[in-house]
């Protein structure tokens, strides 16, 4: 039992760790035409988490959150950016629907990744 017990921290520990590491976004713009792991990275630890989550979802998800790096590869911030992440986590629940969403949502670190949440105190990429 106690084995299981330290499995399983251990496990959850690696997650928040994973979810945790943001790509900056210098990176993304600096490297536009190829946020590919990026995305890759970000649709894994959703369907790692959340297996209820369909295949279908998944490649909707991963157009979406495709375009939130390419997004993230401008100079948007402030409002235009809150804006922006507003409308990937409607569309997010459109994906999921409400109440997958908000199974999603309750993992904060992990939403606030896919959302782009995590990413508006972060400063803009300069030219």
């Amino acid at each position: 039992m106690k084995k299981i017990v330290l499995s399983l921290l251990f496990i959850a520990f690696s997650f928040s760790t994973n979810a945790q590491n943001i790509v900056d976004r210098e990176v993304i713009k600096d490297s536009p035409n190829a946020i590919s792991p990026f995305v890759d990275e970000d649709i894994s630890l959703l369907a790692t988490n959340f297996n209820a989550i369909s295949d279908l979802q998944l490649k909707q998800l991963q157009r979406l959150v495709y375009h939130k790096y390419v997004a993230l590869s401008s100079e948007m911030i402030g409002e235009e950016l809150q804006t922006y992440i507003d409308g990937v986590k409607t569309e997010m629940e459109e994906i999921l629907g409400a109440s997958l969403y908000l199974q999603v949502s309750q993992n904060e670190v992990l939403f606030d990744r896919i959302s782009g949440e995590a990413y508006l105190d972060t400063p803009p990429v300069s030219e």
